[in-house]
């Protein structure tokens, strides 16, 4: 997925363009006739479809309108069988920008090209690029009889980009599904719309929806303002625009200079709405959160002066015979599927301007699926890391947010949230639907995230607003409070969004010269280094400073009981009450059922364990890794908002030396497991198995089972694949040092604090701990062997060298000498590559 990038800009405003009058020409319509008919049958990826029918095209083409009009193209991925592991999703769903186009004949092919000149600094050097091919089957004077686009080495180089697939981009096969010409007026526009499948040689298929219109059909009203932002020149900066964090257009080349521009709606005017619609598979019971989601918008125009209006609205589903991906439509696409690993949003843009075109935001069924499954089986699967929010890569698709739901599911799994039954659950459920509908909203409106949005809370005033920004990436428990309830669309007014969406769709008559200037940052300061840190834009903290994140966790997994918390004690005594419902209890009617339920309730146990200690997003590992960059050196442009920086680097050093030191369970921990584990056998003997049985037979059974729960509980202090090993060597990993920001050396006063020197022993002390796991010592190594080159980390590497040489000569056995060598070997290599370091 192409990074959307945000730097330090210089932006100013251009007052609007002139929009469609009169006096503009109504472009000729450019298909005048055409015919589609059926041919063989072929493989289909969208929902509930294995195939579909190809079709082929004769249409007939007015000649003069083909070669003397300006387009844009664009091509919207609508599914594909292409599993994106780095996400836990089908690549599908995604917007692209507007390509513009020109028609050229070429022999016996009339070729769409895209000249790339917006693409190159130079009017004369600008690799054009071959995008569709149709055949001409008669030519007059007037006009072209052609076939279907064939596209097929352009979309198969896309679908390969947008979804990592396997192999390069050549297309084994390719069809046309569908053909349409939609001609209107002015204001409708033509549009031609074609769907177009591309088989890779891989076998993957991919599903696009083609789109060739001229491009008045989406010129900008008078209404309409362009926020242009070149990198070129620093000297202009508007304060208003600067203050704010707004996704940006690719860059496009005007002479030498470099310009993108706020991607945003049109408005052209004062009774047009931005209109959204869903997929038409969404479940009756789903599609109500939906709608409410896409009306909570309007609370901020409601506000506006001028406007004082509803701007969004939700029309329901997709009507008949209009196809996912069609540029005419915003559209929410619902996948019924389980396999969903985020949520995304992606558009569509005139590259020229920055207005946006429609919008595409594919949601998952699985975001209120998942953990429904697991209250009602006690189901768990372990939690992967969450990938960056903005990815990288060559692809043309616009997805700019992957909201991560493996967090979603493993707070539903944890134990944490009490809904006290499955109706609970479900209302939860469909929260968490509106809020990360909601925020992906956010993005098609124009707006970038905000990962200081939450320094404003303060968790101990009731009434502190969670968040300056649902573009926050907030916690999903407190975020609750984005919606005064879950049957309506209003909610609190968010003062950065107000200001944001006021300054995008109403030249920022709503932001008055006392408003705050609220803190903001996007991804690419969040993963900045160069110049050093700004140790407060991080994601998912949830307090004005990210670093008491650690403590907070620590307290949750060491307290019992804590004031509007639920520490990890009490989660685990919730286990067997919610998990063995009635409903369940009487299913268990044989020994192998038991078995299985207990197999189950004890995956449960290691998944409420992992989420308070690594897989949460305020867990103790995940407290402790995201706050990692505040050793490292501080960018002196940012603000710490009073914060001192010694104090915030005191938490973080404190929390490795707590996380690396838990080599077992707190004893809080322990009694809670223990008490838990009774409480579960006390349900089990209600079950319909157990019950039926002789009370001998039934208490015999009984300590077999809880001792068998209770010695996979205990293996978590060693498991290296889930348990607290793995945990550690996480926390190990994330040690290393970055050659572009170092650790901080310097001085507090008159004290003299060198944290990449402590860092560095830590580091050391593990790996050469013979007691410690081959797994916390291999990656302590690898992260000591990024100090090579310094001198502190030169000195402990040669001693550990020594150390580990030594523990191989004395080794008892070929375990121990093959662990040796290995670590040996690790410290010998080197740096390693940053892909290395996970």
């Amino acid at each position: 997925m192409l990074k959307y990038l945000m730097i330090s800009f210089s932006v100013f405003v251009i007052g609007g363009l002139s929009s469609c009058s009169k006096s503009d020409p109504e472009p000729t319509k450019f298909v005048k006739s055409y015919e589609v008919s059926t041919s063989e049958k072929k493989p289909a990826v969208g929902p509930d479809r294995t195939s579909s029918r190809s079709v082929h095209v004769k249409a007939v083409l007015d000649k003069k309108a083909i070669l003397n009009q300006e387009y844009f193209y664009v091509a919207n991925l609508q599914y594909s069988s292409i599993y994106d592991k780095k996400n836990d999703l089908y690549s599908q769903s995604s917007a692209s920008g507007l390509t513009p186009v020109h028609f050229r004949i070429v022999g016996n092919e009339l070729d769409l090209i895209a000249d790339n000149k917006n693409q190159y600094p130079s009017d004369v050097n600008h690799p054009e690029l071959l995008i569709s091919r149709f055949k001409i089957i008669e030519e007059t004077e007037s006009s072209l009889t052609i076939s279907e686009a064939n596209s097929e080495h352009y979309l198969a180089a896309d679908l390969v980009s947008s979804g990592g697939a396997n192999g390069g981009p050549s297309p084994e096969d390719h069809w046309v599904r569908s053909f349409e010409f939609v001609s209107g007026d002015l204001s409708s526009g033509q549009y031609l719309l074609q769907e177009s499948s591309v088989l890779l040689a891989t076998g993957e298929v991919g599903e696009f929806l083609e789109a060739i219109f001229p491009k008045i059909n989406v010129k900008a009203s008078e209404n309409f303002k362009v926020y242009q932002s070149s990198s070129e020149d620093s000297s202009q900066a508007n304060d208003k625009l600067k203050r704010f964090r707004f996704l940006q257009s690719d860059r496009i080349f005007n002479g030498e200079t470099k310009l993108t521009y706020a991607v945003h709606f049109d408005l052209p005017d004062d009774k047009s709405t931005i209109d959204w619609y869903v997929t038409p598979n969404i479940s009756d019971e789903d599609i109500e959160p939906v709608g409410l989601a896409v009306e909570g918008w309007n609370r901020y125009f409601r506000e506006f002066k001028g406007i004082n209006r509803d701007v969004l609205s939700f029309k329901g589903r997709l009507p008949q015979g209009i196809h996912l991906g069609d540029p005419r439509f915003n559209v929410i696409n619902w996948d019924n599927r389980l396999v969903a690993g985020a949520a995304y949003e992606s558009q569509s843009f005139d590259p020229s301007n920055g207005k946006q075109i429609n919008s595409i935001i594919y949601l998952p069924a699985a975001w209120i699926k998942i953990g429904m499954s697991y209250w009602a089986g006690g189901e768990f699967s372990e939690i992967g890391e969450a990938q960056s929010a903005a990815q990288s890569g060559a692809s043309k698709q616009r997805s700019v947010c992957f909201r991560d739901l493996h967090e979603a599911a493993a707070f539903l799994a944890s134990g944490k949230l009490k809904v006290g039954s499955e109706e609970g659950l479900k209302k939860f459920g469909l929260e968490l639907l509106k809020q990360t509908l909601f925020h992906e909203l956010g993005h098609a409106l124009g707006l970038d995230h905000n990962f200081k949005g939450s320094l404003s809370y303060k968790p101990q005033d009731a009434k502190s607003q969670f968040s300056t920004s649902i573009m926050d990436y907030n916690d999903f428990e407190i975020e609750r409070a984005a919606f005064d309830d879950l049957h309506k669309s209003t909610g609190p007014l968010l003062e950065y969004d107000r200001q944001a969406l006021s300054t995008l769709y109403n030249s920022a008559l709503d932001v008055a010269p006392s408003d705050p200037v609220l803190p903001a940052c996007n991804d690419r300061e969040a993963d900045l280094e160069i110049g050093g840190v700004d140790p407060l834009c991080t994601r998912y903290d949830i307090e004005a400073d990210p670093t008491q994140s650690i403590a907070n966790a620590w307290s949750k997994i060491s307290e019992v009981k804590l004031v509007k918390e639920v520490t990890l004690s009490e989660a685990i005594m919730q286990v067997p009450t919610t998990i063995l419902s009635a409903q369940v209890l009487s299913n268990i009617k044989t020994k192998s059922d038991l078995e299985q339920m207990t197999q189950k309730i004890s995956a449960s146990y290691d998944g409420v364990l992992n989420y308070y200690l690594s897989s949460g997003r305020s867990s103790l590992g995940y407290a402790t890794k995201a706050n990692m960059r505040a050793l490292y050196k501080h960018n002196e442009k940012a603000s710490l908002q009073g914060l001192e920086p010694r104090l915030m680097r005191e938490k973080v050093y404190q929390g490795i030396t707590q996380i690396v030191g838990l080599k077992t369970l707190p004893a809080v921990v322990h009694s809670a497991l223990e008490r838990s584990l009774e409480k579960t056998m006390e349900r089990l003997k209600l079950s319909a198995f157990l019950s039926g049985i002789t009370t001998t037979e039934a208490g015999q059974i009984v300590i077999e089972r809880q001792k068998s729960m209770s010695q996979h509980i205990e293996r978590f202090s060693k498991d290296e694949k889930l348990g607290l090993p793995a945990i550690r060597a996480k926390i190990l990993i994330s040690m290393a040092r970055h050659p572009a920001v170092p650790f901080f050396f310097g001085k507090y006063d008159k004290t003299q604090v060198d944290y990449e020197m402590m860092v560095v022993n830590i580091l050391s002390e593990v790996a050469g701990a013979k007691e410690r796991s081959g797994l916390e010592r291999l990656a302590a190594i690898k992260a000591l062997a990024s100090f090579t080159g310094r001198k502190v980390g030169d000195t402990s590497i040669e001693k550990l060298s020594t150390h580990i040489t030594a523990e191989r000569d004395a080794a008892e056995d070929n375990d121990g000498r093959d662990m040796t060598e290995n670590l040996l070997k690790a410290l010998s290599a080197g740096p390693p590559s940053p892909s290395n370091l996970k």
